[in-house]
């Protein structure tokens, strides 16, 4: 059986916010099985505890490139203002 695959999207990850939240459920959803990731562009997750994978970008157009040659992702949830 193949892994779900989701990522999220966040402008930057930081301890403000909902950012917290947004990594709790990155990180249930990976002990669930699922092959979930966080894309960011700035930020630092160094306080967060669990296993999670973030992903950090210098810029937008990068982390675009890198999402437009996605294939097989069960969702993308895109959070906090989104692309610009």
């Amino acid at each position: 059986m193949n892994k779900r695959k989701g990522v999220y999207y966040l402008p930057f990850v930081n301890l403000v916010g909902g950012c917290k939240t947004i990594l709790e459920n990155n990180a249930g959803l990976i002990a669930r099985g699922w092959d979930c990731e966080i894309f960011a562009v700035s930020g630092d997750a160094s306080w967060f505890n669990k296993p999670t994978k973030i992903r950090l970008f210098p810029n937008t157009d990068q982390l675009g490139t890198v999402l437009a040659s996605f294939s097989g992702v069960s969702c993308v949830i895109v959070l906090q203002g989104g692309f610009r």
